[in-house]
């Protein structure tokens, strides 16, 4: 069902963010109408809001929240709403749906415990940021959707700051009823008439992008931005509205885009526009499409997780379009039916830019409590070794900004390690991890305050199920966490081991020789038919890498992230190749040499048989099993988010983890682990914690959860954010 949903989304989104109908300039007045009538079969007006259209067949309730799932995916939910939008419904239309009923939402407080400071923005709220303040720099952009390479930043550039300008000439001819060229022989002067002209026909597809503009492109930036343009850091949604500043009367804080769209649309459908109107229209919605995906999370295909290592360049695609927005403050939505009390909101450990924010803090009135959370990276840059000195000079200086200022926990509750597992291992951040306990609990101490909290994202994303174990397994075994801590997503525990092969693993053979260690020395591995065949390749990797086969490389795993362990003097810049086999094999990982480097089947000298497949399934399901009921016995708090996990994790619908849709409701029930729901990063995922909450429900219902069960869980998932917080 939920490829049905993707499929259809992607086709209704096709014409609107396909390069090629970027380029094609013939009017599609048809695909308005389209839009329009499809819009409105999933949407209805629910007084100052748009709701989700019930489903047409009674018995499938929760699809037609899915469905919204992939299709706010596909397109922005400003284009939605104002496609849905018709005549007699009030102006302007709502920008928003509601995904989450009041009969489903938990009812008291609720804690808001895993969101990225950076991300908080909607996307609605980063183009008004845009039109606001302008277009960032060609230099600035990572890469674009038209390519990565300079010429194609920079004509993606010169797009937008022409659809930033007729966007201003598009409101104009709305409010006013002139025509777009009317708009264009008003302006004030003679070169801004030309300059005005000439923009609107290279936007359009009328002449070419460089047609002597080559050197005028400051003068269009400056004639898209609003008569006084904001400057200073927006530091609240409203201040962005105020200062984007859409002449179009009858606009509130929010709406003016949607506004804007809805007059248009009806407009061109009702042919009361000419042909350049109509072409303008569409070409500016096209780019807004355009950058909607490129900053937002594909939904994933086929079952097929995106990972990581995808999420986190589509993660750093965004930053140059937040410049404005980097002071911003996460604040519930106006209409959000959940009672959020607490928020805890992740920074990076950039010392001037934390204390800005607690700044912020300290004077902020009203909302709920917010808290901030220290946010490292362990993805690895170049070496595994640079990533862990970096990690170390970042607690250097969270160190002495801590010493010199303990007062500051008060605001920086908690500590978090997240970034690519597969480019950055726990262990190579464990010691980082180490001193971060130190230096949270003597500052404590000297603030009086409780010691900071800590969350690992572990079990999220790896090479393979063994490895997302031993993710799992590497905390408890090197001490890092304490009672009261999180583990962030952790979807390895919330599924069942249902396929695994013994054999032909594709992964660094140094992971592929750890991973093998570690399995081997976990109680569940006693087959020996499947312990033969996997000590035989693991003796073969020893060999090929040059090591004595007699190295116990499970011992070197379980001093790899203990506190004063080697692995802090093998990073050192310039330590010297150490003789004793462990060591050596650590910094040759560390460095990363190319022969634990290899990519490619793993050698093997026995083929893949169903039989050692099976057992290493039964084996791997026993294991999982295992640490589930020790996170539970724990009570370690995982911090799920249904569509992270639904395009990260490749699950098939949106909280597809039954091991972690448990509630206790015997004795006899084990591995019942407390459960929160978080956005994580509202801005990629097009969400809102609502949403996800809605997402939970739906989710669980159609995997034929009984709704009281479902909702019932829901108000437990609030209990505990609420208890899990970081005081």
């Amino acid at each position: 069902m939920s490829e049905t949903h993707r499929q259809h989304a992607q086709e209704l989104a096709a014409p609107w963010v396909e390069l090629a109908a970027l380029e094609r300039p013939e009017p599609i007045e048809h695909r308005w109408a389209e839009l329009e009538s499809y819009a409105r079969t999933v949407l209805r007006r629910a007084g100052p809001r748009y709701v989700l259209r019930e489903p047409d067949e009674p018995d499938e309730v929760g699809d037609e929240v899915l469905r919204w799932r992939f299709l706010s995916l596909a397109l922005p939910s400003m284009l939605w709403c104002a496609a849905a939008h018709t005549p007699p419904e009030p102006l302007p239309p709502p920008n928003q749906v509601r995904l989450l009923d009041r009969m489903v939402a938990p009812s008291g407080p609720v804690a808001h415990l895993h969101l990225h400071l950076n991300a908080v923005a909607s996307f609605e709220l980063v183009w008004s940021a845009l039109a606001a303040r302008g277009i960032p720099e060609p230099k600035l952009l990572k890469d674009s959707p038209l390519g990565s390479g300079d010429d194609a930043r920079r004509r993606w550039r010169a797009m937008l700051v022409r659809a930033m300008l007729v966007r201003r000439m598009l409101a104009e001819a709305v409010q006013s009823g002139r025509s777009l060229d009317e708009i264009c022989a008003v302006a004030p002067s003679g070169s801004a008439r030309a300059a005005r002209r000439t923009a609107l026909e290279q936007f359009v597809g009328d002449a070419p992008l460089d047609n002597g503009f080559v050197g005028r492109e400051g003068l269009l930036a400056r004639m898209a931005l609003p008569d006084a343009p904001a400057t200073g850091l927006f530091l609240k949604p409203d201040h962005v509205w105020a200062a984007d500043r859409l002449p179009l009367s009858g606009s509130v804080d929010g709406s003016a885009e949607t506004h804007l769209l809805a007059r248009a649309k009806r407009a061109v459908i009702e042919g009361q526009v000419g042909i350049l109107f109509t072409r303008a229209l569409t070409r500016y919605v096209r780019m807004a499409c355009l950058l909607y995906r490129h900053l937002t999370c594909e939904a994933p295909v086929d079952g097929r997780a995106a990972g990581l290592g995808s999420f986190s360049e589509t993660f750093h695609r965004a930053y140059p379009y937040l410049h404005a927005l980097r002071g911003l403050l996460p604040a519930p939505p106006t209409d959000s039916v959940l009672d959020i009390e607490h928020v805890e909101a992740r920074i990076r450990p950039h010392i001037p830019s934390m204390r800005k924010h607690v700044d912020a803090l300290t004077s902020r009135q009203g909302g709920p409590q917010l808290r901030l959370i220290i946010h490292l990276i362990r993805t690895t840059p170049k070496t595994l070794g640079t990533r862990a000195r970096g990690l170390s000079q970042e607690v250097d200086a969270l160190e002495k900004a801590l010493d010199s200022d303990p007062a500051l926990l008060c605001w920086l509750r908690g500590f978090d390690l997240a970034g690519d597992e597969v480019g950055g291992p726990l262990w190579c951040a464990a010691h980082a991890l180490h001193r971060l306990r130190l230096v949270g609990d003597r500052a404590a101490a000297r603030a009086g305050v409780e010691p900071p909290g800590l969350t690992l994202h572990v079990g999220e994303d790896g090479w393979s199920t063994i490895g997302r174990l031993r993710a799992i397994d590497g905390p408890f075994v090197w001490k890092l966490l304490r009672r009261g801590d999180r583990l962030g997503h952790a979807l390895i525990l919330g599924r069942e081991v249902r396929e695994a092969r013994a054999q032909w693993v594709q992964c660094p053979r140094w992971v592929r020789m750890l991973d093998l260690a570690w399995f081997l020395g976990q109680p569940e591995a006693n087959n020996d038919v499947l312990s033969e065949v996997l000590r035989d390749e693991l003796r073969l990797h020893l060999e090929a890498s040059g090591f004595p086969v007699t190295l116990d490389l499970h011992q070197v795993w379980r001093g790899l992230g203990r506190a004063g362990g080697f692995v802090e003097a093998l990073i050192r810049p310039k330590t010297r190749l150490p003789t004793a086999p462990d060591r050596r094999f650590v910094f040759r990982v560390l460095q990363q040499q190319s022969i634990l480097w290899d990519l490619g089947p793993e050698l093997s000298t026995t083929s893949s048989a169903s039989h050692v497949d099976g057992a290493l399934v039964e084996a791997l399901e026993g294991i999982r099993q295992r640490l589930l009921q020790r996170a539970a016995r724990w009570q370690l708090v995982i911090e799920a988010n249904p569509t992270s996990n639904l395009i990260i994790g490749g699950a098939d619908k949106p909280f597809a983890q039954p091991f972690f849709q448990r509630r206790p409701t015997s004795r006899e029930e084990a591995g019942v682990v407390p459960v929160t729901l978080s956005a994580d990063d509202p801005l990629q995922f097009a969400t809102r914690l609502d949403d996800e909450y809605a997402y939970a429900f739906a989710g669980m219902v159609r995997d034929g959860v009984p709704a009281s069960y479902a909702r019932e869980w829901l108000q437990e998932s609030a209990r505990v954010s609420v208890r899990a917080r970081f005081r």
